[in-house]
């Protein structure tokens, strides 16, 4: 149990970075855009 329950938070930690990450690149990507123009 004490196992499978680290494992799940180390996923969902993961995935919460994952999603993080997402949102800066999206974030980044239409200024990016708008210095090169």
């Amino acid at each position: 149990m004490r196992f499978n329950a680290s494992n799940l938070l180390l996923k969902s930690t993961e995935f919460s970075i994952a999603q993080l990450v997402r949102r800066w690149a999206a974030l980044g990507k239409p200024q990016d855009e708008a210095k090169k123009s």
